[in-house]
């Protein structure tokens, strides 16, 4: 993993979304999903998710009506589509220390937002959220065909930034995807929670305020 270095001078900072941004858990649509299902929710989860379907949805190769197509007959699911579609997207939730460490941020140093999301769940968060709004330079799988941790989705993620590589710093909740930005010379941060954020990008000469 790339540690902070107090000779990286922080230009730029690129968020990952779920997890860091906003809390999600995917669970919560396995439940809802459940209501209308005859599997429990952890074999709705199994199915999802151990399929190629989601990675597809999320780098963009299938549109929404494939998927909650493809998705109803993986898990037998016998309601209306919108139902599944709410169940799907409604797994986030709003971290307010995260939002004001962003606001903060916002007016110190250029912000890009790094994801892998699908177009579904993208659409509901930048609705429902507006933290998620402050994010002008987006990176976004299902719209440049990548997935963390492709090296070249992290160039991109750089070149939105407009500064070198060097000077600019990646959070995400997953280790492996921050070590992976040292690929192309990013510091990556493994996110903790918003408290521990703001000592490390301090410890990088970012003083959020």
């Amino acid at each position: 993993m790339s540690h902070p270095q107090s000779t990286c001078q922080v230009r730029a900072i690129i968020f990952d979304l779920g997890n860091v941004v906003l809390p999600f858990d995917h669970m919560r649509g396995c439940r809802a999903a459940a209501r209308r299902s005859p599997l429990a929710p952890h074999e709705i989860y199994r199915r999802l998710f151990g399929a190629d379907l989601v990675d597809r949805f999320d780098r963009g190769h299938i549109n929404g009506r494939t998927f909650f197509a493809e998705a109803r007959r993986l898990i037998d699911y016998h309601g209306p589509t919108g139902d599944l579609r709410r169940a799907w997207v409604e797994i986030f939730w709003s971290n307010p220390a995260m939002e004001r460490l962003v606001h903060q941020l916002a007016g110190c140093v250029p912000l890009v937002l790094l994801s892998n999301v699908n177009r579904a769940h993208f659409q509901h968060v930048r609705r429902r959220y507006p933290i998620v709004r402050i994010f002008r330079r987006r990176v976004l799988s299902y719209e440049v065909g990548l997935l963390k941790p492709d090296p070249d989705i992290y160039r991109i993620a750089v070149s939105k930034a407009g500064c070198p590589a060097t000077h600019c710093v990646y959070v995400d909740d997953k280790p492996d995807f921050a070590r992976a930005a040292a690929a192309v010379g990013v510091t990556g941060l493994p996110f903790r929670g918003a408290r521990r954020l703001r000592a490390d990008l301090k410890r990088l000469g970012v003083q959020a305020s």
